[in-house]
């Protein structure tokens, strides 16, 4: 299925992203009783969910590609890999959602609460939403049809 150099690019990235995932892992339980303390103690606003959609949605998303990326070695279910990179593709956009729209509301925040400023930062915000979620659509697509052929 992959040449010998294939495989050893896939392994890589596999324990790459196993890495990063343990590292996010570790950072998030050392700083779990000041996340308690300081996030899930007090009213729960849309500041909180953007950050719980950005803090969460990407260790999910690097802890589902190690399965993926072995799945891709092997000669396993085409369907199952398509599983996984629609659940990988979602969590990572959840986080980047949550990512880009508290950088967007810091924007508006900074500009002293101009209109103008939150229009424009909103649409375009609304434009990479949309965009993302018809990348996500049309890589689902591919994967589903690389694998019917």
């Amino acid at each position: 299925m992959y040449t010998t150099i294939e495989n050893i690019f896939l392994r890589a990235q596999s324990y790459s992203h196993l890495a990063g995932a343990v590292l996010l892992l570790y950072d998030t339980l050392l700083t779990l009783p000041d996340e308690i303390e300081f996030m899930w103690k007090k009213r729960f606003r849309l500041g909180f969910f953007l950050y719980i959609m950005a803090r969460y949605g990407f260790l999910i998303s690097l802890i589902i590609t190690v399965p993926y990326t072995l799945l891709s070695l092997g000669e396993k279910s085409q369907k199952a890999q398509t599983q996984l990179y629609l659940v990988y593709q979602g969590f990572s956009l959840l986080a980047v959602i949550g990512i880009h729209s508290s950088l967007a509301g810091r924007a508006w925040a900074v500009s002293h609460g101009n209109k103008w400023v939150a229009r424009g930062v909103g649409g375009l915000l609304a434009l990479y939403i949309g965009i993302s979620f018809l990348r996500m659509g049309l890589g689902s697509t591919v994967s589903v049809l690389n694998s019917t052929l």
